[in-house]
């Protein structure tokens, strides 16, 4: 693992705070079972949607996690005003964070 890569979910959630983003869940409690996880992510999107447009007003939208990927059409056509930002297409994952990812994402072209 390099010194840039985040090791754990604690230490990726610093480096966003540090980088001066704010993080929010589109479900505030686990769900284990994956079927109902999709279920529960597809059913709370659009109030997540319309309180990020609504009250945080951000110049850009990072997705972080794979059981986001489903859902990535929806956002980016969810009229935010900000860039959506996506490595490859798909939400980045926790574990690939890296400080040098969050400066790339905090400086993109808005």
């Amino acid at each position: 693992m390099t010194p840039n890569v985040c090791s754990s979910v604690a230490e990726t959630l610093h480096a966003f705070q540090r980088a001066g983003f704010l993080l929010t869940h589109v479900l505030e409690c686990p769900v284990a079972d994956a079927a109902t996880r999709k279920q529960a992510l597809q059913k709370r999107l659009p109030a997540t949607l319309v309180k990020i447009r609504r009250s945080y007003k951000p110049k850009r939208v990072a997705l972080v996690g794979a059981e986001l990927a489903e859902l990535v059409t929806q956002v980016s056509n969810a009229q935010l005003d900000s860039i959506l930002l996506l490595q490859n297409g798909l939400p980045c994952e926790w574990n690939g964070l890296s400080a040098d990812l969050l400066a790339k994402v905090a400086t993109a072209q808005l």
